[in-house]
């Protein structure tokens, strides 16, 4: 019997879910676990290698004095893992809800209470502590500009940095959640999308920061991680040591051939390759894990849980720290060098709480309503999932 033809839309659909979505066979079904602890742990030490560079710059900026520069300044590649790790990990929670729209409400519901409370918790108390004189107001107070940083979207041609510094990295990452939503509405209109960006990356000039931004090479470290994550699905764990070695000559060469401000900025090409390296890293170690069991310690994984939390908070904590060691001249007593471990010391510890104090809570209110709410419902207990 003669099949009917697909339609172009349900062929795009079937593509990109195919390209993503596990593969059943009559001998094996694979069922991976939703947290790699590989990954995991590579969160935390990113998060720690963040605060490592802002202790570095921000005591510089305050004592003239740089410590560790050679290999401080590398932190700050921490960015880039977290964009590709984002591409990965939405790829893994989100691939089956590609051409399903009726997906997009709990998809929204789970990026929006993984982002924005926490962000405006924080954001709150770094406003009103600038209001009243605390601290380096640095930022602007322009209505259009405030709306931007409480919804973190841009929309004015050349917008202001927010608040909370580190936040502009949010702006990217909810502008990729937008991407994965058109994929959920419809795998075609996101292939659509992709080409069209592809082409304005090619021949759009930037003229203002919004250009900058939506044309920014730090788009491609998202699309690198669900490059990652195909891969991952597609390819036996055996091949997993030829990743990791490719990722340490592809970062390797990148280190060598490119200063630490050469591997910044939206448009430094620099990204591109770093973001490729940090996608066969991830590759690699996530097939490794794909067939064995692996341990972390417990406070690497406590990192990588509150990798979110010591991201948000630590550049305040850091200014703080830094700001008091200046003033109550304890520069006389323990020199740079020591301060800058003290200094980043107090930073994650200070993450850290937060995270055991105001995020993991949070996220424990959000799952027990959350299930609360769909028992009430009648859903299944196997749908009830985490935020």
């Amino acid at each position: 019997m003669t099949q009917p033809a697909a339609s172009p839309k349900g062929s795009a659909t079937i593509l990109l879910r195919h390209s993503i979505a596990v593969r059943y066979t009559a001998k094996r079904k694979e069922r991976l676990p939703m947290v790699i602890k590989s990954l995991q742990a590579g969160r935390g030490i990113a998060a720690l290698a963040v605060a490592v560079y802002h202790t570095y710059l921000i005591l510089y900026q305050k004592t003239g004095v740089p410590q560790f520069s050679g290999v401080a300044q590398f932190g700050y590649l921490g960015v880039p893992f977290f964009f590709v790790l984002s591409g990965f990990i939405i790829a893994l929670a989100h691939h089956r809800d590609i051409g399903q729209p009726a997906a997009l409400r709990d998809y929204a519901f789970k990026r929006f209470v993984r982002v924005y409370p926490l962000y405006w918790f924080f954001s709150i108390f770094y406003v009103g502590a600038a209001a009243m004189g605390l601290g380096d107001p640095d930022f602007s107070w322009a209505p259009a500009h405030l709306v931007e940083d409480v919804l973190l979207v841009h929309f004015t041609p050349d917008f202001a940095s927010p608040p909370l510094k580190v936040a502009w990295t949010l702006f990217f990452e909810i502008q990729f959640y937008f991407f994965f939503a058109l994929a959920i509405l419809s795998a075609r209109l996101a292939w659509v999308a992709a080409a069209a960006w592809f082409v304005g990356l090619l021949f759009i000039p930037v003229t203002n920061r919004w250009l900058e931004n939506f044309l920014s090479y730090w788009n491609l470290a998202f699309l690198c991680g669900i490059a990652a994550y195909v891969l991952f699905r597609r390819l036996p764990a055996r091949w997993w040591w030829v990743f990791v070695v490719a990722a340490i000559l592809c970062l390797a060469i990148c280190f060598a051939q490119f200063s630490p401000l050469e591997l910044r900025g939206r448009r430094n090409i620099g990204i591109v390759p770093v973001s490729i390296g940090f996608g066969a890293l991830m590759l690699g170690l996530a097939l490794f894990e794909k067939e064995r069991n692996v341990h972390y310690g417990r406070v690497i994984m406590l990192l990588g849980d509150g990798s979110y939390a010591l991201y948000l908070v630590h550049s305040a904590v850091i200014s703080v720290a830094v700001a008091l060691y200046v003033k109550l001249h304890f520069t006389r007593m323990i020199p740079p060098s020591i301060a800058f471990f003290v200094i980043l010391a107090v930073a994650v510890i200070g993450g850290i709480v937060a995270h055991l104090v105001v995020e993991r809570p949070f996220m424990a209110w959000v799952r027990r309503n959350r299930r609360r709410g769909r028992q009430s419902e009648g859903a299944p207990a196997s749908s009830l999932g985490s935020a």
